[in-house]
């Protein structure tokens, strides 16, 4: 009796506003780590299989695409999590007429977000592959296939936009609801279903690409589908009337001047990754503008940053969590908590960041074992294996900065201040094309190509610690501002 009211207690939503403050976050933050490594497994399952039943070329162009997709969808996460900043509000103000109020409002602009998400990103995909140095060449067959399957997976994602756009936005609506369970459930039939129809579609059916892109268009469905059931199920106060459709125009816009930015900023990242994969594709380019057969930058880049963006799941889930417990105690009006909160945010940050990223990641690079779970032994050389650890090596001592950065922006997002995100997504992006773009080009008098040597690449590489680093910087002074006291009026008004 006693395990089963355990697993029920599961299910119910956390009072992030009472109750001590590490023990409240570390039990809300759970559910959210296990989503995001779920939500890994599901991209690495994808990877996996990819990387086992395709060619080099086509498993590069798969690669490409996804930062082009996590651009347009990563807009659609943004916000979603900024609404769901003015649910949070009202729940932690007890306005149970203004949380019905902000879902219908959240369902209404998601509708928009998803038509406008779907046109930009087909007409942008032949602009977004060029950026990535991915183009039509008639001249060389192998950049020509590599463009084939990025163009092909990008169309049928760009399609299927609105089952991410209600994926991610029925997880934040959950846990500004204090419910990061459910969210991890829904996840988890995602992933099973996932690897079922990737399997299906690519090694039984051969249908390539295509199916990957179509299996998971078909996951996220069967997740936003789900979740938004059970809310309205689970949640009766969140139940739309008809009345409601009569709310101002002032409280949709409070919705976009919460999400907006923080769309704008995730976007906004999307965009310096892109131009990074442009300048990593420069080093499997000959001089003659021909690619190296075996494409190892491109190879060992990919799979090294997919590990890093495993081991990231950790600080991820403390930014989530953060934005949820920021929003609730703010909305209760209570600062005393929202500081001490951060104080205990830090340390935790701290301590994942150790045993993930040095912990963890340092083991992972011995002979590169973490590319044997992507690749066949014929696509692993000592060359991607050089290069792949030459990016951790870079990267994950640094991925600290990573941690502050996420943390302070979901902070200030909590907080209902998108301006201060926003701003640290401009400097992360203006940081990258600077360090992995410009300064190559000055220091070399040209592109870089696969001669330019080591430590050219570990420059480049450099782009993403560095524009971590610099864009965690700009967060610290609202946060140091927000501890004086100087960073909100006095008096505390909830619309």
């Amino acid at each position: 009796m006693n395990v089963l009211k355990r697993f029920k207690a599961l299910f119910d939503p956390i009072d992030l506003t009472n109750g001590p403050i590490i023990k409240r976050l570390i039990i809300f933050l759970i559910p959210i780590l296990l989503s995001l490594i779920l939500q890994q497994f599901y991209n690495l399952t994808d990877a996996i299989i990819v990387g086992k039943c395709l060619s080099d070329p086509e498993i590069a162009g798969v690669n490409l695409a996804g930062s082009a997709v996590f651009m347009i969808n990563s807009f659609g996460q943004g916000c979603a999590g900024g609404f769901a900043v003015i649910l949070a509000m009202k729940i932690g103000v007890g306005d149970k007429g203004g949380e019905r109020k902000s879902f219908l409002v959240q369902i209404i602009l998601g509708l928009g977000l998803s038509i406008v998400m779907t046109i930009a990103g087909i007409f942008l995909s032949p602009f977004l592959l060029e950026l990535m140095g991915i183009s039509k060449s008639h001249a060389d067959p192998l950049m020509q296939r590599e463009y084939d399957a990025a163009y092909q997976y990008l169309i049928v994602l760009f399609i299927g936009s609105i089952t991410s756009v209600f994926y991610n936005m029925m997880n934040s609506v959950m846990r500004a609801k204090g419910d990061s369970f459910m969210p991890f459930v829904f996840l988890l039939g995602a992933v099973l279903l996932n690897v079922v129809i990737d399997y299906l579609f690519i090694a039984v059916l051969n249908m390539g690409v295509i199916g990957s892109a179509i299996a998971t268009v078909l996951a996220q469905s069967f997740s936003a589908i789900a979740s938004l059931t059970y809310a309205l199920i689970r949640y009766k106060e969140l139940r739309p009337k008809k009345e409601d459709l009569k709310e101002p125009w002032s409280f949709y816009w409070r919705h976009l001047k919460a999400g907006l930015p923080l769309g704008f900023q995730l976007s906004i990242l999307s965009i310096g990754m892109i131009f990074m994969n442009g300048a990593i594709v420069n080093f499997d380019t000959l001089a003659n503008g021909a690619m190296v057969p075996e494409i190892p930058v491109q190879i060992g880049f990919s799979a090294a940053k997919k590990i890093t963006t495993f081991l990231m799941c950790p600080l991820q889930a403390l930014g989530l969590g953060m934005v949820s417990f920021v929003a609730q105690c703010y909305g209760a009006n209570n600062h005393e908590r929202i500081k001490k909160g951060i104080k205990a945010a830090c340390i935790i940050g701290i301590a994942l960041w150790l045993v993930f990223d040095i912990g963890i990641g340092g083991l992972l690079m011995i002979n590169g074992a973490y590319q044997s779970l992507f690749y066949t032994p014929d696509s692993i050389t000592p060359e991607s294996i050089k290069y792949g650890n030459l990016y951790l090596f870079v990267s994950l001592p640094l991925e600290l900065g990573f941690m502050f950065m996420i943390l302070f922006s979901n902070i200030m997002q909590g907080l209902e201040k998108p301006i201060y995100p926003f701003l640290m997504g401009m400097t992360e992006l203006v940081a990258r094309i600077l360090i992995a773009i410009v300064l190559p080009l000055l220091i070399l008098g040209e592109k870089p190509n696969s001669t330019s040597g080591d430590l050219m690449l570990a420059l480049v590489y450099f782009g993403d610690s560095g524009a971590w680093l610099l864009s965690g910087l700009v967060g610290l002074i609202p946060v140091i501002r927000y501890f004086n006291g100087k960073l909100l009026k006095s008096d505390h008004i909830l619309e």
